[in-house]
């Protein structure tokens, strides 16, 4: 490193989700977003996206879940951060409820570190989340959180606002 290389900051320990509505196309999303991962990301250690797919149980005209949906996804998506948090280094970027699905954004270091992350979530949601599924793939300059679902400066100043 030169004498004036500046290293990145550490990512924060604690997140700092932020909440707001995007329009996209013809559909809402609800999006939750680590805001503190802006300002460190991408982190070198963490190149890979591994996106979890919970499909609600009923569709809704909105998009977007029914209390009884979202209490269901909820407890789906905690079971999925306590296993992630036993298996394997990640950060969880976002959250985003939209279609009919709840899409759960993690950052982790490989695709082979998911295997056994991937096992033991299956063995301990069961029958609960029927219709899972996941996309992964190599994202090391963070463009799904920075372009998809990072907010623009007008949501950003909504979400401070609250």
């Amino acid at each position: 490193m030169g004498l004036f290389s500046r290293r990145k900051p550490e990512p924060p320990a604690e997140p700092d989700y932020g909440v707001y509505l995007a329009e996209v196309q013809d559909s809402v999303e609800a999006i939750i977003v680590d805001l503190a991962l802006h300002d460190v990301a991408p982190i070198k250690k963490l190149p890979y996206c591994f996106a979890l797919h919970v499909p609600y149980e009923v569709e809704t005209e909105s998009g977007l879940p029914t209390d009884e949906q979202l209490e269901r996804l909820t407890g789906i998506e905690g079971v999925v951060l306590e296993v992630a948090d036993e298996t394997l280094p990640h950060r969880h970027a976002a959250t985003v409820t939209t279609e009919g699905n709840r899409n759960i954004l993690l950052y982790v270091p490989s695709q082979s570190s998911l295997a056994s992350f991937t096992d033991r979530l299956i063995v301990r949601l069961g029958a609960r989340a029927p219709g899972i599924g996941f996309t992964e793939y190599e994202d090391a300059g963070w463009l799904t959180y920075f372009e998809d679902v990072y907010p623009n400066a007008q949501q950003l100043a909504g979400i401070r606002a609250r």
